[in-house]
């Protein structure tokens, strides 16, 4: 059986929400909302995670990509002026961000 390297306009609803989409075999993205990640890690209400090849995981919101994971820093800019602040020391948790970006990669 052969099967498409492509797949473009599939569109799937997780059982984590959010609406993943994959565009091609080597992107897949997921549009987000603060009902999808728990705690919401951001200072915007929405934004898009991707994967990208290698494992980078990406933030999009406003229209600037934002790396989510270390290994995405060498290409994007630090998500740090999207991150919420939990205290005066402390900002919100981002791992299940990073967790729903790596799931988007398999």
């Amino acid at each position: 059986m052969l099967v498409p390297v492509a797949l473009v306009g599939l569109v799937l609803i997780g059982a984590f929400g959010g609406t993943a989409t994959f565009a091609s075999a080597d992107e897949a993205r997921m549009d987000v909302t603060e009902s999808d990640l728990h705690p919401w890690p951001f200072t915007v209400t929405s934004g898009t995670l991707r994967c990208h090849e290698g494992g980078k995981v990406t933030f999009t919101a406003d229209r600037t990509e934002y790396a989510v994971n270390p290994s995405a820093e060498v290409e994007y800019p630090r998500i740090d002026p999207l991150r919420r602040s939990a205290d005066s020391v402390r900002q919100v948790d981002i791992r299940d961000a990073v967790e729903r970006g790596l799931e988007l990669c398999r």
